[in-house]
């Protein structure tokens, strides 16, 4: 990695959900971040735990570092008390200097926009990510299984937007995973493979004006 892009003196912090891409480009040394920080999976669903965790977190990073990027979309965070209230809203309260990634949320960190309106123009479909299977008593630990058929059925498939090759290994060495988070849906959970080229860019793009 070429020095200007490299991540050394910097924190990101993102949710949980993100956790296995996010090592994945640990691994591939592109990410050499000085920490990476985790809020918990399902703060989408629960914006009090949003307006805890996000603060706490960004706290924990300035104590380490005066470059940090927040890798959360303006759509993981919403609440209806307050629906003028928004997620760079909360960390721009906490007096801490950051710079959030240009997304909507995981799905668009994954996917490029075009790609999704192309396929939503054919089918139906629940987009998810392998966090979304691994995180699931997180994200949806508090719904019944009346609210999993007022909302998944209504879709022809979940498309799980797969650059880690998580769907075949997971399939190979737990099957019952898969069978048992699509019994669940009540609707297939289907691989659609895309790559980390987006993210990239977008911690990259958020790194430069980290760099000012």
């Amino acid at each position: 990695m070429s020095e200007n892009n490299s991540f050394e003196g910097t924190i990101i912090v993102t949710c949980a959900v993100m956790r296995k891409e996010m090592e994945r480009l640990e691994e591939e040394g592109f990410l050499d971040a000085d920490a990476v920080l985790f809020t918990t999976a399902g703060n989408h669903e629960k914006p009090w735990d949003m307006e805890r965790e996000l603060p706490e977190k960004l706290k924990e990073a300035a104590e380490k570092s005066k470059r940090i990027i927040v890798a959360l979309g303006k759509k993981c965070y919403f609440n209806t008390n307050t629906p003028e209230k928004t997620i760079d809203d909360l960390i721009r309260e906490t007096g801490i200097e950051a710079v959030r990634v240009d997304a909507d949320d995981c799905i668009d960190m994954l996917s490029d926009k075009q790609m999704r309106r192309e396929t939503e123009e054919k089918r139906t479909v629940y987009w998810i990510t392998p966090g979304w299977m691994l995180e699931r008593e997180s994200i949806f630990g508090d719904w019944d299984q009346g609210k999993a058929n007022e909302t998944f059925p209504r879709h022809e498939a979940a498309l799980l937007l797969d650059a880690l090759d998580f769907f075949n290994d997971i399939a190979m060495t737990s099957p019952e995973i898969l069978l048992e988070f699509g019994d669940w849906m009540q609707i297939p959970v289907e691989p659609v493979a895309v790559t980390m080229q987006r993210l990239k860019k977008q911690l990259l793009d958020a790194l430069g004006k980290t760099n000012g």
